[in-house]
């Protein structure tokens, strides 16, 4: 559903908390508005008496001194009234390195400050008031169900954190939604019945709710209307509503930078109704979204052409497209204008372009990141995110509850995303931060950066929503939380995973554990630390696997695969659970056992199968496998057709080369894996290594030393990492087969002994593995004439090349399709690395060129195999084999 990725994602389940380390900021407004020229929005736009919540104050007593003036959150707790030192009976004093300026301080300070103005007695309280929800667990209300966006469900409110809903979908276990409570993804109860929306809840519940919009009378567990944000009424006259069938513009919700024609799909009660982006609506209209007549974010046709914007075409749609044209092409009617809430009063829209502000990434709303107005027209206003392409710009309401004052973060103890290239440079910053606030002698407020915080919405998307402002002497009370989420392999911005539809896990405390014991890192610094932690586990535990033989190294290769299997097929999965499609996920799983079995047979036999021809339960699988494959094979296809269900088969069959795509990538791999391992336990360890030090040296050369961006797909990958770790694999690679070369166990294929019953890895090493004499070229020569090599060694070479310049394509294929499917990561299972597919992407293609490489360079002809095929036939087929054996040869 989603078109483009989330520059961030990692979800948790913990609820915000604020720093209490005393941790310097990673990231602070203050200086990013005087490096970039830019003024915040002021007081007017976020209903408050300050220019957002930041101040720039100077210090009494420095008079035109600017030098040591600093920003500071006005609601922070180390802000009070003046007077209030008296009332407490603290001691009113200068800072220390302008002391000696007066000498005396207390007169100094008494004629500056009668007078003055400063915050009312009641701000604290205020702010307290401002803060709080009128929503309690436990009540009842209507909720979008997030897996078919055109329907209501019933939920009930499992937690409140700051004006946002945890709610639990009713008779489904584990499934919830974070939204906020002035959001127009939910509703009182019986709003369904009342408009004549789509709802899926029990006649019990149809019933109960049809009796409350007579009566009008709710009980206490029932969240009643007088909570929820009041819509504009609109005129009921048949001349002055939309109609069916009509076209308009809109903001796209699934890719909102984009203004899209749009249709009228179905007109509800109380000027809702339902519409559908044109080009990319599903046939059975479970993809429409549900709009009120006041919206900001629909506009009559010839909006964007009048007012010089730009308008998204159908997909699909050939040619320049003109609203004339298609309405006769479509046999088509337009909204008249009237109809629309075009701005009237034009002073509630004074964004600038130009200011700066913190916004929720709509794509991703756990995210709250550092934003720029870039465009603003009538109710709108387009916010850039800093230091991102402008694909990632999003249309919103003015009066949205996605955009706050800068310094909104740090007042809710809330994560603020920095700019991309802000995040480059906070690690230099520190020091000359901590260098600043000791010759001023003051702290500036703690940033936050705690990993183990509450998603606001796991549904993968979110409908923008109106907001009416509160009058000038609150603050807005649009508290959300947020997930702390670190990337490699997505741009750190608004990069998760696909949350898991049951995912109701609670935190790891050894995660937990580590998170604090670092919290005094910077998120730069920390994520290289578990990074290099995870990555030191990963490759201790491959050793241990290494150790124990060629059968459980094949166990691990099928293990893996079947956790990217997992990984991938559960994004499929989000469509199957989203349109109720029958049987994807007991199917796909099906369709991998039979891949695994047809494949891993194929290897079986091919490598052993005149061992199991010689047991009389085996020899019946190994005659008739492949038969028994394709038939196995059937019974999936033909449960697949049964399964097809009326207006989805486009999904369906969407979702079908979808799972056999997986499985062409994971099972083939994997099946050459296991070939490889045939050959020698050093054709699966060698460029399984090289993959794993060409990431990590490309890490750490990127890390220290990145400048240049690779590729856009992978923004945090550089030249600098690129040709560092490709130079590092090289090197390796040729030390590291020169000592594989020296151990049987390495290099020896799989056989098996018949005497010991027991698979073997001793044999005469073939020339490939053993040392060889080479002539020095001339200009060499004169210090040495000869060099002892394997010959392996010079394939290592052409190997750690092919690992270091095209093995990372592997892994940008990833980001490619993580970024189709707007996911971070494939899961959350390997802390600072993402999940399986994360870690094995590159992986891949390294163990299909390995193979080619063994089939083409490596591999020679085995006599003592082919005696082993000789001796698996049948008698009758011995002697003939031996008789023309004898004619061939003459003897």
């Amino acid at each position: 559903m989603i078109s483009k990725p989330p520059l961030v994602s990692v979800p948790s389940n913990e609820p915000p908390k604020k720093e209490t380390n005393g941790a310097a900021m990673s990231f602070t407004w203050g200086e990013y508005l005087k490096q970039e020229g830019s003024q915040a929005a002021p007081k007017n736009y976020f209903v408050f008496t300050v220019e957002g919540y930041l101040a720039l104050l100077r210090y009494e007593g420095y008079e035109d001194d600017s030098s040591h003036d600093f920003w500071c959150n006005l609601c922070n707790k180390d802000v009070h009234t003046v007077g209030w030192c008296g009332q407490q009976g603290i001691k009113l004093a200068p800072p220390r390195n302008i002391e000696s300026r007066q000498t005396d301080w207390k007169t100094f300070l008494v004629n500056k400050l009668t007078g003055a103005k400063t915050l009312p007695d009641n701000f604290r309280r205020k702010i307290q008031d401002s803060l709080r929800c009128p929503f309690k667990k436990n009540m009842v209300l209507e909720v979008i169900d997030k897996y078919r966006v055109s329907r209501m469900r019933v939920g009930k409110i499992s937690d409140v954190i700051g004006g946002r809903l945890r709610i639990n979908y009713e008779n489904t276990a584990g499934e919830h939604f974070w939204v906020h409570y002035s959001s127009e993804l939910i509703h009182p109860v019986g709003w369904s019945i009342a408009t004549g929306h789509e709802i899926e809840a029990d006649d019990a519940y149809k019933n109960e709710s049809s009796k409350i919009m007579q009566t009008n009378v709710y009980n206490h567990t029932y969240a009643s209307p007088d909570l929820f944000r009041k819509t504009r009424a609109v005129s009921n006259s048949p001349d002055e509503c939309f109609k069916a069938g009509m076209k308009l513009e809109a903001v796209d919700p699934l890719e909102m930078s984009r203004i899209c024609p749009a249709t009228i799909g179905k007109v509800l009660k109380n000027g809702y109704f339902m519409l559908s982006i044109d080009g990319s609506s599903a046939e059975d209209g479970s993809d429409w979204f549900c709009y009120h007549s006041t919206s900001a974010l629909i506009f009559p046709i010839n909006f964007c052409r009048l007012n010089n914007m730009p308008l998204s075409p159908p997909i699909g749609y050939r040619g320049e497209f003109d609203w004339e044209k298609y309405l006769k092409e479509t046999n088509s009617v337009y909204a008249p204008n009237d109809l629309f809430r075009l701005m009237k009063d034009k002073t509630i829209n004074q964004f600038k372009i130009g200011m700066k502000i913190e916004a929720v990434d709509l794509m991703a709303p756990h995210l709250v990141c550092v934003a720029t107005i870039a465009n603003v027209f009538d109710g709108l206003i387009r916010v850039h995110f800093d230091g991102w392409d402008d694909d990632y710009e999003q249309w919103i309401d003015c009066e949205s509850t996605n955009i706050y004052p800068i310094g909104w973060c740090e007042l809710v103890g809330y994560r603020l995303e920095p700019p991309k290239q802000a995040e480059q440079e906070n690690e230099k910053k520190m020091s000359t931060d901590a260098e600043l606030r000791q010759r001023v002698g003051v702290d500036y407020p703690p940033s936050v950066h705690k990993s183990n915080t509450q998603p606001i919405s796991d549904v993968p998307f979110v409908l923008p929503t109106q907001y009416t402002s509160l009058n000038n002497t609150k603050l807005r009370p649009d508290i959300q939380t947020t997930e702390d989420e670190d990337i490699e392999g997505l741009p750190s911005h608004p990069s998760g995973a696909l949350p898991s539809e049951d995912d109701t896990s609670t935190p790891n405390p050894y995660m937990k554990y580590l998170d604090d014991l670092l919290s005094t890192l910077g998120p730069r610094w920390r994520n290289y630390v578990i990074r290099g932690v995870f990555s030191a586990v990963m490759i201790g535990a491959f050793a241990k696997v290494i150790s124990m033989g060629p059968l459980v190294v094949s166990l691990l290769v099928l293990i893996v695969q079947i956790k990217c299997f997992q990984e991938i097929i559960n994004i499929g999965y989000i469509v199957y659970k989203s349109h109720n499609l029958p049987w994807f996920r007991t199917l796909s799983w099906y369709f991998l056992f039979t891949s695994n079995y047809y494949f891993y047979g194929e290897s079986l036999i091919h490598y052993f199968g005149f061992m199991m021809n010689k047991n009389n339960f085996l020899q019946p699988f190994v005659s008739y496998h492949r038969m028994i494959s394709f038939l196995l094979y059937t019974a999936g296809f033909v449960g697949f057709v049964l399964s097809l269900k009326k207006t989805y088969y486009l999904k369906q069959f969407t979702l079908f080369g979808y799972t056999h795509i997986t499985l062409l990538i994971l099972v083939t791999a994997s099946h050459l894996m296991i070939q490889n391992i045939c050959e020698g336990m050093i054709w699966l360890l060698f460029p399984v290594s090289l993959i794993i030090v060409n990431d990590i040296m490309a890490y750490m050369f990127g890390f220290f030393y990145g400048r240049t961006p690779l590729t856009k797909l992978s923004p945090k990958k550089t030249w600098e990492g690129f040709i560092g770790g490709g130079f590092s694999t090289i090197v390796f690679g040729f030390i590291l087969a020169g000592i594989l070369c020296r151990y049987q166990f390495f290099v020896c294929p799989l056989d098996y002994d018949e005497e010991k019953m027991m698979l073997s890895t001793e044999c005469i090493p073939l020339p490939l593995f053993q040392l060889s004499t080479y002539s020095m070229p001339k200009p060499f020569s004169l210090f040495k004439r000869t060099l002892q090599l394997y010959p392996f060694q010079l394939h290592s070479i052409l190997l750690s090349l092919f690992a270091s310049s095209i093995g990372p394509f592997g892994g940008f294929f990833a980001s490619g399709f993580k970024r189709a499917f707007r996911i971070k990561d494939f899961a959350a299972t390997i802390p600072g690395h993402g999940g399986f597919v994360d870690r094995f992407d590159c992986q891949i293609i390294m163990a299909v060129f390995t193979n080619v490489w063994i089939s083409t360079f490596a591999r020679v002809a085995s006599p003592n195999k082919l005696v082993q095929q000789v001796i698996a036939l049948s008698d009758e087929n011995r002697e003939e084999f031996l008789r023309l054996l004898r004619h061939h040869f003459k003897f």
